[in-house]
């Protein structure tokens, strides 16, 4: 259908791009409500839980919740749980399930404390956080052993076509000394 006049035309341009521009924005507000910080005094609970089921919820989850259900999982002793967790394409996961229980052994519960603000970036259709952080390692001897540093996580930011999977939190490296 023509136009009739040059004014017509520039308004429907204008309306359209305002509309393009809200939808955009819309995008970026409903990613970032994803990636609520939390301050360390929020989340310096303890990871001692024994309640975990091994099951990763919603994409909703912050990456600290993640690393809660992480440390919980091991000091419960449910190392295929915390194992899924990992990010499959990370090179510095565990080689298994397996290779957890080997590392935690005599572990009778994990302490995470988040002792900083956590930074989250964007590259490549990825969403990465860092949280800095000290956990403390309960033996079943007694002898407790505190490892400060931190963990990154990563996730699909929502992309067109990512997996439910790919767009959880998972656990992508771990320095922790």
């Amino acid at each position: 259908m023509p136009f009739r006049n040059r004014h017509t035309r520039q308004s429907l341009l204008v309306a359209g791009s305002i509309v393009i521009l809200s939808l955009t924005a819309g995008c970026s507000s409903a990613q970032n409500d994803t990636q609520t910080e939390q301050s360390p005094n929020e989340i310096s609970r303890s990871a001692t839980s024994n309640d975990h089921t091994g099951s990763v919820s919603s994409t909703q989850q912050s990456p600290t919740a993640v690393l809660q259900q992480y440390f919980q999982a091991i000091g419960a002793g449910k190392f295929d749980a915390a194992y899924a967790l990992w990010r499959a394409q990370s090179n510095q996961a565990p080689e298994s399930a397996a290779a957890l229980k080997t590392r935690y052994h005599g572990i009778a519960s994990v302490q995470m404390k988040v002792t900083g603000d956590t930074h989250t970036e964007g590259a490549a259709g990825t969403l990465y956080t860092t949280v800095p952080l000290t956990i403390t390692e309960h033996t079943n001897d007694g002898n407790d052993k505190s490892l400060t540093g931190q963990c990154v996580l990563a996730r699909s930011n929502n992309v067109p076509g990512s997996s439910d999977n790919a767009r959880h939190w998972r656990l992508r490296a771990c320095d922790l000394s």
